[in-house]
């Protein structure tokens, strides 16, 4: 059976060398890390389409969290794969078992590298702040998924998983989308049919924690994703140039909102301004990040970053105005006296 073939190649480590830091952190912003495909170089179009789509939503929907990007096997930036870095070996012919070794160790060579790395970076100051997203293209997804089933010893950390925004899977060779009645999981996106991978389910498909932040794009005509389909199909084309931009909004909006609540802990007005003031006043505002205070200290009233207005007694919540994913959202006093939120220009 083409799993547990693959499954006894796959014998993880914790590697011994110095893991590399990563871009700088930056807490409330976003850490995505991209795991590329079967035989892909780095900066792929996968990649490209990936990290292009996150930040042109950023952009659109004037998202406030900073974005950094990285890749599996390139975390040093030094754009040379060396033998202890993900190399994502090709794969010729899926159905071909005598392939699989080759990939099974590339596979354990990503995963270890993956864990390794994110244990690392949210044990730096500030990082601990920040949301991950994990996007996987092919062989990168099947790493991805390897690094989130595992458990104890050599997996990864508590820290890590409390951070992690979103996970998004493409062209996954272990897809499993449908249960046994051909009824779709929440995560199927795509337009593919019931399907597994070609490589078998992997089950659990992700921890379920993780349920109502993951996404697994397949194409119908993709035969790695789908194993009624007997040839590659549109594997190697289909994701860069439709679903992974597709998929950008839903994943961007996901990963904002991690960050500002993982910058805005607790209830906290940690990093937000003051408008030094108890009360607004006629023709005042309340702009994204910017909070007002009672007298005694005790209540607030927050504009988080996200849109959401939020009423507080100490940490504990009042109210909210439940707009969150509205990003840009003031609040403003008007002349007459009604408190009026405004989104885009509009009154909300």
């Amino acid at each position: 059976m083409v799993v547990s073939s693959l499954s006894s190649v796959l014998v993880f480590s914790t590697p011994a060398h110095a893991v590399p830091n990563g871009p700088g952190c930056h807490p409330g912003s976003v850490h995505v890390v991209w795991a590329r495909g079967s035989g892909s170089n780095l900066y792929a179009n996968e990649f490209q389409a990936f990290a292009g789509g996150l930040a042109r939503q950023r952009s659109v929907l004037k998202l406030p969290a900073l974005m950094s990007f990285v890749e599996v096997g390139n975390f040093d930036k030094d754009d040379k794969l060396k033998s202890r870095e993900y190399h994502a070996v090709g794969i010729e012919d899926w159905h071909d078992k005598r392939l699989l070794d080759g990939y099974g160790k590339s596979v354990e060579i990503g995963t270890n590298e993956l864990i390794a790395y994110l244990n690392h970076r949210v044990s730096r100051p500030g990082c601990d702040k920040e949301a991950i997203v994990l996007g996987g293209y092919s062989q990168g997804a099947d790493v991805i998924g390897w690094a989130l089933e595992r458990n104890g010893w050599g997996s990864l950390n508590g820290q890590v998983r409390s951070q992690i925004a979103y996970v998004a899977f493409y062209g996954d060779p272990r897809a499993a989308r449908y249960n046994a009645l051909c009824t779709p999981y929440a995560w199927a996106r795509g337009n593919a049919e019931c399907l597994h991978g070609v490589l078998g389910a992997r089950w659990p498909y992700f921890p379920s924690y993780l349920r109502e932040r993951t996404g697994s794009w397949c194409d119908i005509r993709d035969g790695v994703c789908n194993a009624y389909v007997q040839a590659q199909g549109s594997h190697t084309t289909i994701y860069p140039e439709k679903w992974i931009p597709d998929s950008s909004r839903e994943i961007a909006l996901a990963a904002t909102d991690k960050a500002v609540r993982l910058y805005n802990t607790h209830g906290t007005l940690m990093g937000m301004k003051s408008r030094n003031t108890s009360a607004l006043s006629k023709g005042m505002r309340l702009e994204p990040n910017q909070y007002i205070r009672s007298i005694n200290r005790h209540c607030s009233a927050a504009m988080q970053p996200n849109g959401n207005l939020v009423v507080r007694r100490e940490k504990k919540v009042l109210w909210s105005s439940n707009t969150a994913y509205a990003f840009g959202t003031y609040l403003g006093l008007q002349g007459d006296g009604n408190m009026v939120m405004y989104h885009n220009g509009h009154a909300t």
